[in-house]
């Protein structure tokens, strides 16, 4: 259903149409986004989840890396109505593929569990989940506040076209979809608190080769290490999550996309007044410090975090 919003941003102009239709997809894929965690505990076997995740985004990154070197030629060529709508038929698809998948059924929770576990309330009795949080409020959030500075950079600085902004992109592909089956396997064989903090390190890069203006082989090498990132933090967060959670994973998943939701709204606000205010020119070494202070703050997660809320709330 959020694909079909696709379909607005395709084929209208505006700034109007473009934010409802991006704002839709995002609330519609939030509701989905939980649930599909809580499908990944249920249906991975624990001693091999991570390696199994892999193997899935592995296929996935290498879909991705394929379309879009295409979608970077086809949009110079066609404009954005007939690719996205491309796009859409192809979303439909995997949509119906996954309503194929049937997953164990769980014990129903108790009612006292199904009564707890508001984002606020996990973030106040879980540590473990607060520290994550807190970590990723600072590296995650300089993603999104760094965000509004890169295609600025691309168009002002480098001159770019759409084939080699696909470039960049097809890096990020290229290193989500190479390193992702690493990252699972790092969280199968020793923590996947160590896939966050390989994260965050990883987060550290993108700004630095914008700084030390790279041109457009620091932006692809850029591209490669945001990919190599993102992909450590999926897996990460997920297997970490799992871990804290227990039972309770969909609570535990709606709560930390809460907060990535709300970094998401506010930071790359800031990062655009930071802009608008003083240029591009601090806002790469402010992303830098802010992924600093997260690694400073991540440096003791513990293996496993504390007991889950679900123990606790039961003892």
């Amino acid at each position: 259903m959020a694909r079909l919003l696709l379909l607005v941003t395709g084929w209208t102009r505006g700034m109007s149409a473009y934010l409802l239709s991006y704002t839709g997809f995002n609330i519609v894929g939030a509701a989905s986004s939980p649930a599909y965690t809580a499908v990944e505990r249920a249906i991975y076997h624990e001693r091999w989840r991570g390696q199994l995740m892999g193997g899935v985004k592995f296929v996935l990154g290498l879909c991705q890396f394929v379309t879009t070197l295409v979608a970077g030629q086809l949009l110079d060529r066609y404009h954005a109505g007939p690719v996205f709508t491309v796009a859409v038929l192809f979303g439909l698809a995997s949509a119906a593929v996954f309503a194929l998948v049937r997953e164990p059924q769980p014990a129903p929770p108790s009612r006292r569990l199904a009564a707890n576990g508001s984002p606020l309330q996990l973030l106040r009795q879980d540590p473990a989940f607060r520290r994550l949080i807190l970590a990723l409020t600072l590296a995650g959030g300089a993603n999104f506040f760094v965000g509004p500075g890169y295609p600025i950079y691309w168009v002002h600085r480098l001159h770019l076209s759409d084939a080699r902004v696909a470039w960049i992109t097809a890096a990020w592909s290229l290193a989500w979809m190479v390193l992702y089956p690493l990252w699972g396997r790092l969280c199968d064989r020793r923590r996947p608190a160590d896939a966050v903090l390989v994260a965050m390190a990883c987060y550290l890069i993108p700004p630095l080769c914008y700084t030390l203006h790279c041109g457009i082989a620091g932006a692809v090498f850029a591209g490669w290490a945001q990919g190599a990132g993102d992909s450590a933090l999926d897996v990460g967060w997920q297997n970490y999550v799992m871990r804290l959670a227990g039972e309770r994973i969909g609570a535990y998943a709606g709560a930390y996309l809460t907060f990535l939701g709300v970094r998401g709204t506010v930071m790359p606000v800031l990062g655009a007044l930071l802009i608008a205010r003083w240029g591009l020119g601090p806002l790469f070494p402010t992303t830098m410090a802010m992924v600093a202070a997260g690694l400073v703050v991540a440096r003791g997660f513990p293996d496993q975090g504390s007991r889950p809320l679900a123990q606790r709330l039961t003892a």
